[in-house]
């Protein structure tokens, strides 16, 4: 017995693309675009200095850190350990952050 979707498959590509929902890696990536692009609401500007540097599942070292946001340590890590609580980042080894999906 086929699906709905089968038969939508054997259509032009053009007629297909717009009835099927788009392809699971497309879609992955939107969602990877929206979730690094959208800031919470509740973070003081200091963090989302912080926030915005950051990259979804990449380590960002602090040192690139200090540079990117300029920030003082101070506040940069203060920016840090609050984002760390509000569990929005990742603290990974060797000093280094990610944003959490």
């Amino acid at each position: 017995m086929q699906q709905w979707q089968d038969i939508v498959a054997e259509l032009p590509a053009e007629i297909g693309a717009r009835i099927l929902p788009p392809k699971t890696d497309d879609r992955k990536q939107r969602e990877k675009t929206q979730n690094e692009n959208h800031i919470p609401n509740d973070l003081s500007p200091n963090e989302i200095t912080v926030y915005k540097a950051l990259k979804l599942d990449e380590a960002t070292h602090i040192d690139t850190l200090v540079e990117t946001c300029g920030l003082t340590f101070g506040d940069l890590n203060s920016a840090l350990v609050s984002l760390d609580i509000k569990d929005l980042i990742r603290v990974l080894p060797g000093k280094c952050y990610a944003k959490k999906a």
